[in-house]
């Protein structure tokens, strides 16, 4: 199984993040790129220096 992973930027630009990769992001999980598109919320926050968390 091939799981392809599409992250786009669905942060307000007008935040002021810290981190440009923290925030909200939407990820397509569809399998294979010819299947329909599986879009999901993804919430990324930084926890150490080098270390993140996410949840969908």
């Amino acid at each position: 199984m091939l799981i392809s992973i599409i992250a786009q930027d669905s942060r307000n630009k007008a935040s002021e993040d810290i981190d440009p990769m923290m925030g909200n992001w939407k990820i397509d999980l569809r399998p294979t790129p010819e299947s329909d598109g599986y879009d999901q919320s993804f919430h990324m926050k930084m926890i150490g220096e080098y270390t993140f968390t996410g949840t969908f």
